[in-house]
């Protein structure tokens, strides 16, 4: 395996995926609560993964593409 490699991040921190989102924590947090998103805990921090976070785009758009 290649060290110098930059790999792509699995998982984001809240604020991160709020970040990429484009959005607030608080609606990252409020999208967690009402399961829309699914978030992992490691110890105290909680993670989104990258698929989660494409799965969620892709359910959105699909949503916006019913209405």
């Amino acid at each position: 395996m290649n060290c110098n490699s930059a790999a792509a991040p699995l998982r984001f921190e809240i604020p991160e995926a709020a970040k990429i989102l484009r959005c607030s924590r608080g609606h990252i947090y409020n999208r967690i609560r009402d399961g829309a998103i699914k978030a992992q805990k490691d110890g105290a921090r909680r993670y989104i993964s990258a698929v989660e976070l494409q799965r969620y785009v892709a359910a959105c758009d699909d949503q916006q593409s019913a209405a």
